[in-house]
């Protein structure tokens, strides 16, 4: 899962824009979750509906704000401010973060690897099922 996240700040994340750059044929370019525009990070973490649904949901109930950010660097650099909230805060925080940003991509592999789909509210019990059973 911290796996996923680091590679997304990374940006090596191979997401169909990257394949197409490495000359991977990619049968349509398109962002499987939204099917609107084309799939880059950006797009899949920050710009699409189906993502930015799951982020304003997270910041609603658990983040304060740092679901109005709409670039990774950009959160993490929020969460590090942190510092004078509560340590296990800010350790819950980039839990539920990671635990995003794999439950996001998990969901982009499903959908086309296996042509199963789950709904936002779905993906956001997923994450809370995983923050409840790793926090401290």
């Amino acid at each position: 899962m911290q796996l996923s996240a680091y590679k997304l700040v990374l940006g090596r994340l191979l997401t169909r824009d990257r394949l197409l750059r490495f000359g991977v044929p990619v049968p349509d370019p398109k962002c499987v979750l939204c099917e609107i525009e084309n799939e880059s990070i950006g797009h899949l973490f920050f710009q699409c509906h189906v993502t930015w649904s799951i982020w304003a949901e997270q910041n609603r109930r658990h983040l304060g704000g740092v679901g109005r950010e709409r670039d990774f660097r950009e959160i993490l650099k929020w969460i590090g401010d942190c510092r004078g909230q509560e340590q296990s805060w800010a350790r819950r925080a980039r839990l539920r973060l990671a635990a995003s940003v794999w439950h996001v991509w998990k969901e982009r592999n499903r959908r086309i690897f296996e042509g199963l789909s789950t709904t936002p509210v779905g993906i956001l019990q997923n994450i809370e099922s995983d923050v409840l059973v790793m926090s401290p």
